[in-house]
């Protein structure tokens, strides 16, 4: 199975109605309006566990750092 692919049939008409972001760990959540949702979890030490980019191409970079804590750019 192609888990981006299936991800992407799934999700693709959905809109995001929720973000989390745990504070200690950077672990990341997105809830959907069809009641799905993603988790990242963020459980590297040396390196960034995931980046977003709020607002488009110029928006805030938002970068989760190894071992937990958040970094923009």
């Amino acid at each position: 199975m192609d888990g981006q692919a299936r991800s992407n049939e799934l999700l693709n008409s959905q809109k995001v109605v929720g973000v989390e972001v745990d504070a200690g760990t950077a672990d990341l959540r997105v809830v959907f309006d069809g009641g799905a949702r993603l988790d990242f979890f963020n459980n590297s030490s040396g390196y960034e566990g995931w980046q977003a980019v709020i607002g488009g191409q110029n928006g805030l970079t938002v970068i989760a750092l190894g071992g937990g804590g958040l970094a923009t750019d």
